[in-house]
């Protein structure tokens, strides 16, 4: 274990790693991975708590506003404030199948409510890594209401032991749920890294999809002082038939009243990880192209689509395929790219080279040499929704002295063995190439400015040589 990145919680079989920025990398028990995507140090995870200012329309991030932690066997404990709302939540492992989120607030302020996140897969972590998405597909999701609170329960439906996660509140009402990140970051999050619903009620929508992230929301209340509740987590490692009652919460319940309230009084000496300053978490948000640079860089236009008298995609007279980001702000899934080397018919039976890119800025993944499996150089696509951002290659700029990633374009272009990005910023159009060799298992990588202005740059790579990241 690197101390100096992360802390491993554990609790007989129950293994939480947590990251220096108090992110969830990974949760297992036994051979079970509960939850779906791993977190990093770079962008954290899914897996989030929100103290929402409903008034005052203003979110934080728990997870990203503390400023210190604490950690032992089984617990984590982070601390921060906001404005002069202090707040210390305790990650407590109480036994091998139960956990829970206690939160303390203290402070004087009106009409908060707090909304729970956390992505879930309940399968084999090679099965995890193989498909994510697929695996979500088999998540069964049902809904509770006790005593006008939401519990979901959550049994995986793929494989034989049919393992069940059940996630709930103590000591506060939850009167809202989803259960899809779809839901909570919505299409437009590919663009511009805000939540839909970051200042909006969940939907109360059981919405069985491809990113199973089940959350909760509070009830809405006033701080005067000090309030504390919490959220669990329950794992019951076989569910052999669907859930038909909650008969476990008496357990929960009783669970709860032993988390040592003496761990909130610790002193929190070690200060949460942060970003370099000269480098920020938010992506380049680009401008649309004008009627005048679409004229210029695609003339010939055929088959456009529009909505609402936006132009969102069409082809061009060299058969290519090109989208604007308005139809990426819309569509759930995001448009990509599988480029090759050799791409003559007589040349498909050769070891060929081959690589997968997406419109938000993965400029290459799942880069491979014959088989798409076993033989990855970069690592693949996580989820849809450009949560995971240190997936395959990518790229970032330095523009008033901070680096951003360049995510969604203005404009992505699709061709037969070449994609292309057109980033239209305020006084320039930044336009990154990717395109194969005809005869050579050889990518090619082009970055240009239509000014020729000169940029610094960083490139990642996710570097796998293998089948899988992490392994």
């Amino acid at each position: 274990m690197d101390k100096t990145c992360r802390t491993v919680l554990k609790k007989g079989f129950l293994s939480v790693s947590t990251l220096d920025n108090n992110f969830i990398e990974k949760i297992t028990y036994k051979d079970i991975q509960i939850n779906s995507f791993r977190g990093n140090h770079l962008f954290g995870g899914v897996a989030n708590i929100y103290l929402r200012f409903r008034d005052q329309d203003d979110v934080i991030s728990i997870l990203e506003k503390a400023t210190h932690f604490d950690h032992g066997e089984n617990y984590r404990l982070i601390k921060g404030e906001y404005k002069n709302v202090r707040f210390r939540l305790l990650l407590y492992l109480a036994n091998e199948h139960l956990w829970f989120y206690d939160l303390i607030l203290e402070g004087h302020q009106s009409n908060l409510d707090v909304v729970y996140l956390q992505d879930i897969a309940l399968d084999h972590p090679n099965g995890v890594l193989s498909n994510e998405l697929y695996l979500s597909q088999y998540l069964d999701h049902k809904i509770f209401k006790i005593n006008e609170s939401f519990h979901i329960c959550s049994r995986q439906n793929m494989g034989s032991s049919n393992p069940l996660l059940a996630q709930g509140s103590i000591n506060i009402k939850t009167k809202y749920f989803a259960t899809d990140a779809m839901q909570w970051f919505g299409p437009s999050f590919k663009v511009n890294k805000k939540p839909i619903l970051l200042n909006k009620d969940l939907p109360n929508v059981n919405y069985q999809y491809e990113l199973a992230t089940p959350s909760l929301q509070t009830e809405k209340f006033n701080l005067d002082g000090k309030r504390q509740f919490s959220f669990y987590a329950f794992l019951k490692e076989e569910q052999e038939l669907p859930i038909e009652k909650l008969d476990f919460l008496p357990l929960i319940e009783s669970e709860y009243q032993k988390i040592p309230q003496h761990l909130f009084d610790r002193a929190l000496k070690e200060k949460t990880n942060q970003i370099a300053e000269n480098i920020s978490l938010l992506p380049i948000i680009c401008r649309d192209l004008t009627e005048n640079e679409l004229n210029e860089y695609f003339p010939k236009r055929e088959f456009s689509e529009k909505q609402d008298g936006q132009l969102l995609s069409f082809f061009t007279n060299d058969y290519s395929h090109v989208v604007l980001q308005n139809k990426e702000k819309i569509q759930e899934r995001p448009s990509g790219n599988i480029i090759t080397t050799q791409n003559g018919f007589d040349d498909l039976d050769l070891d060929l080279f081959t690589s997968t890119n997406y419109s938000y800025g993965l400029f290459n993944a799942q880069v491979v040499s014959g088989n798409t499996s076993m033989h990855k150089f970069l690592s693949i696509n996580r989820g849809l929704l450009n949560i995971n951002q240190i997936t395959g290659q990518r790229v970032f700029i330095k523009i008033n002295k901070k680096y951003q990633m360049l995510g969604v374009p203005s404009a992505y272009k699709m061709g037969l063995n070449y994609s292309l990005w057109y980033y239209a910023l305020k006084d320039d159009v930044i336009k990154v190439k990717v395109f194969m060799s005809s005869k050579k298992n050889k990518i090619n990588f082009l970055i240009s400015s239509k000014l020729e202005k000169p940029y610094d740059f960083l490139i990642t790579n996710q570097i796998v040589m293998g089948e899988h990241e992490y392994v």
